[in-house]
């Protein structure tokens, strides 16, 4: 290597580090402009966290790219011809340096020693770091005006963003203890446990069982934070005050109230479903002979969580009229792995030791992560029963099914022993578990009502593929009461005193089996009442009534039709003018208060005359009602939802507000007939 060479190398080394040390001034420069500019626009508008993760990507990329430019340029120069003419530029040599630098003038001795009597280096570093004075004043007075215009809470909002950090501006910048919020929801352990920060928003949703962290700014003195009639105690943290509480189990509104000024946050908390359970073998009830052999049992089971366990649970009942035994069982317990999965087990007649006219219910069940107060999925229940002796000396008959009696009785002496364990139970169990427990029973109760109330308006229908009866009656047992139908029961089922049942009225005589069945209608639905208020010892008594009913509705006469009813073609009374044309006769019906929806689109339109005058009253007025809505009216709730975000933001409300109005007030009733007049015989 000659002494020109390393001449020339050490000159490149003084521009590489003048030039480094330039590329970074100019990227810094450009860098904290962006970031200046941004945290003054924060300043005047605050912006959410998301449009400030932009602008600090957006400073950083435009750094970057400066920088990364500037390193492309200055490696394109690094050849020693280029750096010979930057340095004749800077120190004219007369053309001796790169002449020297020619390839093909290399290791000429003259040139080298005319070279050599030439100094350039201080030169060279002289108008290098000339290169770095302009940048560097950018660069300091940027840092100053950043550092001067800007506390440090401000900088790091955009240095480093993140949801909350709102809270660590001093509090002389905050009108009222109330805004801003910064909510941190924590979903239940079972389904992760992730932690999700909300900045100052309208209404929190999560998972139900989930805790909630509220802060706000300032102290947390004379500060009323209120759930219903549930006061919470704001505790102070530093500079700010915060609440902890957890989510509640339906939507709920939370009070924040500091002196005249009020904050509404809603809470919409989202119920965690229990496992859906099929039971795919057996696929349909049966009767055997002798209760031997082995049953393949198979069911499939998922979650939108996680499935926990799950087992096949046996009920074995035996007995006739009053008095009945039942034993429980579980076979194929088994851990479940993920959101979907399956059961399968062998079960063995001979182990369960059944009698003739023993009956076997069974069914799959699963459990999943979350708690266990939900209660259990289950899929739909198999029957299997032992025949009795001398069961097949019975003639099978056509059109007449079997009386649905006989299941629905069962079904009920089942949700009475559930209902007596739960009383039982009753002092060992908190208030909010006993209610949940007694309101699952209740929804068994209600879904076996309506499967008896089927099997009655069924009875009552005129439709000509069964009996003919009351249709006025059949039509309009939706809108009555249960004693009001308990009531023209007695009128359809009670025969004339002068007159004998003998098909004059259109009527057959299984219609008389219709009374008992709403007998036990009547006493189900008190007791799905006293359950769904967490009362199973008072529901009990309305419970046992049903059973007698129904117990009676089967010991009643059944009468069996040989062949299809064919229909008169000419009603005989009809034509004399003798028969009763109930079917025209008005239905009174007393008035009474306006109902719920119209209740709640009154609130709507109240809510939205304020918008004119006062729009926060409105946005608030709109939440309590959404949070009403959403179990009922999820829809509706979505709507106002949108209309709540739009006044938020300053943007147009029209469009949701005209689509929860048009929910909230339904679909045009349409009147059939003429008029009062057309019954006057025109």
């Amino acid at each position: 290597m000659t002494f020109l060479v390393m001449r020339l190398n050490r000159a490149r080394r003084t521009v590489d580090r003048a030039l480094g040390v330039r590329i970074l001034l100019i990227a810094g420069a450009g860098y904290g402009a962006v970031v200046l500019a941004a945290a003054l626009l924060d300043a005047v508008l605050e912006l959410p966290s998301w449009w400030r993760r932009i602008l600090a990507a957006m400073a950083g990329v435009g750094a970057a790219t400066t920088a990364l430019r500037l390193i492309l340029l200055a490696w394109r120069s690094r050849s020693d011809e280029s750096l010979a003419l930057w340095i004749e530029a800077h120190h004219p040599l007369d053309y001796l340096l790169v002449t020297a630098a020619d390839p093909r003038c290399a290791g000429n001795p003259e040139l080298e020693k005319a070279l050599a009597a030439r100094e350039f280096e201080p030169a060279v570093s002289r108008a290098a770091w000339r290169g770095v004075r302009r940048p560097a004043i950018a660069a300091a007075l940027i840092g100053v005006a950043t550092m001067v215009l800007l506390p440090a809470p401000r900088l790091a909002r955009v240095v480093r963003p993140r949801a909350g950090d709102v809270l660590n501006l001093p509090a002389r910048t905050f009108s009222s203890r109330t805004r801003p919020l910064v909510v941190r929801y924590t979903a239940p352990a079972y389904a992760g446990g992730e932690a999700v920060t909300f900045e100052d928003p309208t209404s929190i949703r999560g998972l139900e069982g989930g805790s909630l962290e509220v802060r706000g700014p300032g102290n947390p003195d004379g500060l009323v934070v209120a759930m219903g009639d549930t006061l919470f105690q704001a505790s102070k943290d530093e500079s700010r005050w915060q609440v902890r509480l957890g989510m509640p189990p339906s939507p709920a509104v939370l009070r924040i109230r500091d002196g005249p000024v009020e904050r509404l946050l809603g809470l919409e908390p989202v119920r965690d479903t229990i496992p859906a359970v099929r039971l795919v073998a057996p696929d349909r009830d049966s009767v055997v002979r002798v209760a031997s052999g082995r049953i393949r049992l198979a069911a499939l089971a998922s979650d939108d969580r996680g499935l926990a366990r799950g087992w096949f649970e046996l009920i074995v009942s035996s007995g006739t009229g009053e008095l009945f035994r039942f034993r429980t069982s579980a076979i194929g317990r088994r851990s479940l792995g993920g959101r979907s999965d399956s059961l399968s087990a062998i079960l063995r007649l001979d182990s369960l030791q059944l009698q003739p006219g023993d009956i076997l219910h069974l069914r799959a069940v699963a459990t999943d992560l979350g708690p266990g107060y939900r209660g259990l999925g289950s899929s739909e229940t198999r029957t299997i029963r032992v025949s009795r002796p001398g069961e097949a000396d019975t003639a099978a008959v056509v059109l007449m099914p079997p009386l649905p009696g006989d299941t629905a009785a069962l079904s009920e002496r089942l949700l009475i022993q559930l209902a007596e364990a739960l009383e039982a139970r009753r002092s060992r169990l908190a208030r909010p578990v006993l209610v949940r427990e007694s309101q699952d029973i209740g929804r068994d109760q209600a879904n076996l009502r309506k499967q008896v109330a089927d099997i009655v308006f069924t009875r009552l229908s005129t439709d000509v593929e069964g009996e003919h009866a009351h249709r006025a009656q059949a039509d309009t047992a939706s809108d009555l009461t249960p004693g009001e139908l308990l009531r023209q029961a007695e009128e359809a089922t009670a025969p004339d005193s002068e007159e004998q049942l003998d098909f004059q009225r259109e009527e057959t005589p299984v219609v008389a089996i219709n009374r008992p069945l709403l007998e036990a209608y009547n006493a189900m639905w008190d007791a799905s009442r006293e359950l769904d208020i967490g009362e199973p010892g008072r529901a009990l008594p309305h419970m046992r009534a049903a059973l007698e009913a129904i117990q009676r509705a089967r010991a009643a006469e059944r009468v069996y039709l040989r062949g299809r009813a064919v229909p008169a073609v000419v009603d005989v009374n009809r034509v004399r003018l003798s028969g009763k044309r109930e079917d025209l006769r008005p239905v009174a019906r007393a008035p009474g208060p306006a109902g719920l929806w119209e209740q709640r689109l009154r609130r709507f339109v109240a809510a939205i005359s304020l918008i004119p005058a006062d729009v926060p009253a409105a946005r608030d007025s709109l939440l309590v009602l959404r949070l009403e809505l959403l179990p009922d009216a999820p829809a509706v709730a979505a709507s106002l939802g949108e209309a709540i975000a739009a006044l938020r933001g300053g943007r147009n409300p029209l469009p949701p507000l005209a689509s929860a109005r048009a929910a909230l007030a339904g679909e045009p009733s349409l009147r059939r007939g003429l008029g009062g007049w057309e019954r006057a015989g025109w």
